[in-house]
């Protein structure tokens, strides 16, 4: 992105945009970092650095500004810059730097000059993906189920074996059919008798140790993915519920 932005403007909405991802902005140090002059693309980026966020340049045409992250910093075309809100029926509202409340005015006005499209600075905090690069589906729960994978190994092999001693049931009473009352071999009868008794002791100890299991690391995952949504939504904007 080929542009020259205001460095006045510039910093205060990077301060801005720092603020609401509750980092400590300091004024003095940051115009001490950058000098008076306009600044390029890469000078804004590194002063977002210099708050703790990370920034990318971006054109975007007038569509598609709904699917920002917002806030974002959007570059007028008298190269000033200003912090965009979000979209509202076709207006952009925009936060001017030195004004008291934001304002709505139409999207065309933000075209940079000579092209039809709007440039503008996307931000994130350090170490936080945005819902633009990460988006939520399966993988979203992945890290937290493999976490627990052995405990859950443990509940597919308790699992396994518990389905094997429902196969002996049926075994149990075929021999039974066939050998005992065939045979009238009572002795046979009471050695199957205790092994299939043995058999079903060890299939309610399996019961009840997968249901513990299961339950007991099914609640854990819960509370990893609760307490994570519950930081991601600490983390959000103002603005992201102002427009929503």
């Amino acid at each position: 992105m080929d542009v020259v932005v205001d460095r006045a403007s510039c910093l205060s909405c990077i301060s801005i945009i720092a603020r609401l991802n509750q980092l400590a902005v300091n004024p003095e140090k940051l115009n001490r970092e950058f000098p008076a002059g306009d600044m390029a693309p890469y000078e804004v980026i590194r002063a977002a650095g210099f708050l703790g966020l990370k920034a990318k340049s971006h054109q975007s045409e007038p569509s598609k500004l709904e699917g920002l992250p917002f806030p974002v910093v959007v570059v007028e075309p008298s190269g000033a810059c200003a912090v965009l809100g979000g979209i509202r029926d076709g207006g952009a509202l925009l936060q001017r730097v030195g004004q008291t409340s934001p304002i709505i005015v139409p999207v065309e006005e933000l075209l940079a000059k000579d092209s039809d499209k709007i440039s503008i600075f996307l931000f994130r905090k350090k170490g936080v993906l945005s819902s633009v690069e990460r988006k939520f589906d399966i993988s979203w729960f992945v890290p937290s189920i493999l976490k627990y994978k052995k405990l859950l190994g443990q509940v597919l092999l308790a699992s396994f074996f518990i389905q094997l001693f429902a196969l002996i049931t049926p075994l149990f009473f075929q021999v039974v059919v066939d050998k005992v009352l065939v045979h009238q071999g009572l002795t046979t009868l009471d050695v199957l008798a205790l092994g299939f008794l043995v058999v079903c002791i060890f299939d309610v100890l399996l019961n009840g140790l997968r249901t513990y299991l299961f339950s007991h690391t099914s609640n854990r995952i819960d509370v990893v993915l609760g307490s994570r949504l519950f930081n991601h939504l600490l983390r959000l904007p103002i603005a992201y519920f102002q427009n929503r």
